[in-house]
């Protein structure tokens, strides 16, 4: 769940983040960008959460993908360092 900081934040890091912009431009997918912001914003906020809610059918993958990502044991040792942390958060949303 990202609210409008979020998404204008992760816009301003995404200008300024030569790694990211890589990284979506390395991507395969159509909604890689939006990915991209979901693994920046679940590093970055207090308490992530991906909602029950259904998503549009294009935004599917990245619902799987993100939930796999924040099971993912390491997930969680990042945060210990990336919470409410703007660039830390960057620099693990490229890691992942």
């Amino acid at each position: 769940m990202t609210d409008a900081f979020d998404k204008r934040r992760f816009n301003e890091i995404y200008i300024m983040s030569k790694g990211i912009q890589k990284v979506r431009d390395e991507g395969e997918l159509p909604t890689f960008e939006t990915l991209l912001a979901d693994i920046w914003a679940s590093l970055y906020k207090m308490n992530p959460e991906i909602t029950e809610e259904e998503v549009a059918g294009d935004l599917k993958v990245n619902k799987a993908l993100m939930e796999r990502i924040m099971a993912d044991e390491s997930f969680e040792n990042y945060r210990n360092f990336t919470r409410l942390d703007d660039l830390s958060s960057a620099i693990g949303t490229v890691k992942f």
